[in-house]
């Protein structure tokens, strides 16, 4: 018989334990005191055979030879699994994440048929009435059939109001934009905001919603408009597809404006809080109504894409955004439609091609919210609409 003391990270040891219980070893757990046993660590007394053996039948380790020895022990640990491992050290939350077989949920075939709701932080610092550098947050409802923003609001401090005004904007006839009406289900996330009275059930009273005008009293939005609501399970992210397009607005529209801090701070640069009060300072990062201004515009010209370019037919819209000399935002959004045959024409107020739902104030509000406009199109070939807004400086030049 051999006794082997095995100094083991602290995290490890109900893996360690439990893979030489199945191998047939005994071990023993000593409380350990001092410096570099107690820094993090774990003593363990395994006791070993000097020779090979064969355990009994019926015994843990039937059927195994088993050599003594350190080489044993060192050869029982390395059989731990790397997903025992992260289970042991991280807990079921991190291994769900990293192991977990991921089951997909089958997409609707209807526009409007369900939407995802969710709140999301920007990675972006932008200022607010106070002129204070804040990380403005996006409530939005994401329709699973189309795989577009149905209804959004962009606030400093996210709540069931924003939520009710995301939803009401998505809900609300508007004649510029397909998407308009009340889905089937609504899959949600489990915070208070959403699980709140005023939204799920409980007491909801005057609250007027673009032609909805109800006295819901004791019940939610939901119960009152017939809404099936299903809560996403906890701490599966995954489950929810409005994530994904959450991580690609970051990555590819965000990235590239003043004030961008990478999300987690630890990716941020080491130079990023100077460089945020030198912008903050010079009164060069983005307003929160500025913000508003530019998703407006945006939001004006991909509905445009979407309506105009493929009336009878699903195709790609590609947005691209930019930071040019000057402090100039620049975003471009370029279809491969039919295109446009007269572009005075159709930049004109109240002109239109898509019936009488629409108002043919596309072009407009986009002139109106943004410095400059420019429109290229070819029948047959496409469109693309390149939008500029100067973001003002909002510290007074020095005489």
């Amino acid at each position: 018989m051999k006794l082997v003391l095995a100094i083991i990270n602290y995290d490890d040891a109900n893996a360690v334990t439990h893979a030489l219980t199945k191998k047939g070893f005994s071990s023993t757990k000593l409380a350990t005191t001092g410096g570099f046993l107690m820094a993090g660590n774990m003593t363990l007394l395994i006791g070993t055979e000097d020779e090979p053996f064969f355990p009994p039948c019926g015994q843990a380790g039937h059927g195994i030879l088993m050599t003594g020895g350190r080489e044993a022990v060192r050869r029982v640990v390395a059989s731990i699994s790397d997903a025992e491992k992260t289970y042991m050290r991280k807990g079921r939350k991190v291994w769900e994440a990293a192991y977990m077989v991921k089951a997909t949920r089958a997409k609707p075939e209807m526009v409007n048929e369900a939407w995802y709701g969710d709140h999301h932080q920007f990675d972006v610092f932008v200022l607010d009435a106070q002129g204070k550098p804040v990380r403005p947050w996006l409530t939005a409802w994401y329709d699973i059939g189309s795989g577009c923003m149905a209804g959004w609001c962009i606030s400093t401090n996210p709540n069931s109001e924003t939520i009710l005004e995301a939803f009401a904007r998505g809900a609300a006839r508007k004649k510029n934009s397909p998407f308009h009406g009340i889905p089937r289900y609504c899959y949600i996330d489990n915070g208070k905001d959403y699980r709140g009275q005023r939204f799920e059930g409980g007491e909801l009273r005057d609250y007027e919603m673009k032609g909805l005008n109800a006295n819901l009293n004791e019940q939610g939005l939901m119960q009152a408009l017939c809404i099936e609501v299903i809560h996403a399970k906890p701490y599966h992210g995954w489950a929810k597809p409005v994530e994904r397009w959450f991580r690609t607005l970051e990555e590819r529209y965000c990235r590239d404006l003043p004030g961008y801090c990478a999300g987690k701070p630890e990716n941020r640069p080491e130079n990023f809080e100077r460089s945020l009060k030198r912008l903050t300072e010079r009164g060069e990062l983005l307003t929160l109504d500025e913000l508003g201004d530019i998703k407006t515009a945006v939001s004006e010209a991909v509905t445009n894409a979407i309506v105009h370019a493929y009336p009878d037919s699903i195709g790609q819209v590609v947005v691209k955004v930019r930071i040019c000399p000057d402090q100039v935002l620049e975003v471009t959004v370029r279809d491969h439609g039919r295109g446009i045959p007269d572009i005075e024409k159709a930049r004109q107020p109240m002109f239109t091609t898509g019936g009488e739902e629409r108002s043919g104030m596309g072009f407009t509000i986009m002139e109106s919210f943004m410095n400059q406009l420019a429109v290229k199109s070819a029948p047959g070939k496409g469109t693309t609409v390149t939008m500029r807004k100067r973001i003002a400086s909002r510290v007074p030049a020095k005489r």
